[in-house]
């Protein structure tokens, strides 16, 4: 039989056994002290610097010049009429190099009223006002789709003034007239659309001589020989009842309400004209 062994020796190999145990834990706890730790960082975003546009502000709307170069010259308004010689309302233009055509607009705007912002004038940015669309087919698959590009990289603007305050507690410039100088660059070709504020945030109405329209776009511009057509009509226009429109005003010379709040725009002149 195998003799038992005494109290004194379990005790010893409790004790190393323990020693063993403290050993290997200190050896981990300098393994992890001495290693480096490892961190994560969140990085700072660095200050970006954008490209910086011109812009009017005023306590109604926010505009942004056009990105293609724009000539102010106030001269131009002696080209204008004082009173309307477009029968049509509509735009019709022949831009060529080497003669100007110089578009006249009339613009009203009423917001003396409560609840339209009555405190201040609408400011329009006239630099950025017009745009010039072209619409050309693509096939594909034996299908026609329309195609809309700018073709105002084909024109040179001037304008009679940079920007325009009107209406406000005071009818600030109501009847105003602007004149937009256009030029076709050399080589253009083409029959284009011409929009009005094609970003605006407000509703705008050509003042026709029977009706108010609101357009996709309000004339058509030839340069060159006329060739490609690109003026394949982009959008429709919308009318509204003479008579009978809540909160609306009314102005001489023209047989129809305005309604309070809409800028409307008459077209006294052009020159050159296509006749459109």
């Amino acid at each position: 039989m195998m003799p038992r062994r005494s109290g004194i020796g379990r005790a010893i190999v409790v004790v190393a056994i323990v020693a063993v145990l403290l050993v290997a834990l200190g050896a981990n706890f300098l393994f992890f002290a001495s290693s480096p730790g490892t961190s994560t960082s969140i990085p700072t975003s660095s200050n970006v610097t954008l490209p910086s546009t011109s812009s009017f502000t005023s306590s109604t709307t926010q505009v942004t010049s056009s990105p293609n170069p724009v000539t102010v010259d106030p001269s131009i308004l002696e080209y204008c009429p004082s009173t309307s010689s477009n029968s049509s309302g509509f735009i019709g233009a022949a831009v060529g190099g080497s003669a100007p055509s110089v578009i006249c607009l009339k613009f009203f705007y009423f917001n003396a009223f409560k609840g339209y912002n009555a405190s201040s004038p609408l400011v329009l940015n006239i630099t950025g006002a017009l745009s010039i669309a072209a619409v050309e087919s693509v096939y594909s698959e034996g299908l026609a789709y329309p195609e809309v590009f700018d073709g105002s990289q084909n024109f040179t603007f001037t304008v009679s003034q940079a920007q325009l305050a009107i209406g406000g507690p005071t009818n600030e410039n109501e009847g105003a007239v602007v004149a937009f100088s256009l030029t076709a660059n050399a080589g253009a070709s083409g029959s284009y659309e011409l929009g009005l504020f094609p970003s605006a945030v407000f509703s705008l109405w050509l003042l026709n001589p029977q009706e108010p329209e609101q357009c996709g776009y309000y004339g058509e511009l030839v340069a060159g020989n006329g060739f490609p057509n690109y003026a394949q009509s982009t959008g429709g226009c919308l009318t509204y009842p003479p008579s009978g429109v809540p909160s609306s005003y009314t102005i001489g010379g023209v047989p129809y309400e305005l309604m309070i709040g809409d800028l409307y725009f008459a077209v006294i002149g052009v020159t050159n004209s296509t006749g459109y």
